[in-house]
């Protein structure tokens, strides 16, 4: 169980992208990351992005730091894939 407790509002815009694909990562927490998102958000590219950020096609949710995940929430929005 991920228990997700907001400090500060620092994320902005981010907050609902980054809360929407922690879930998505840790909703199928035996998959790869890749795959947990492509179940929650199919017809999207997730290997490649992952690839662009320098995250092994293999990771899992609980590999990524906080700065991974908001730096996926950032590019997953910047492409128009998440709001």
């Amino acid at each position: 169980m991920v228990r997700i407790t907001w400090r500060s509002d620092k994320l902005g815009p981010l907050k609902k992208p980054f809360k929407t694909l922690v879930e998505a990562g840790f909703r199928h927490r035996r998959k790869t990351l890749v795959n947990s998102l492509k179940l929650v958000h199919p017809g999207r590219d997730w290997e490649k992005l992952q690839e662009e950020l320098g995250l092994s096609p293999q990771a899992r949710a609980q590999e990524l730091s906080p700065r991974q995940w908001i730096a996926l929430a950032r590019e997953a929005v910047t492409r128009g894939w998440l709001s």
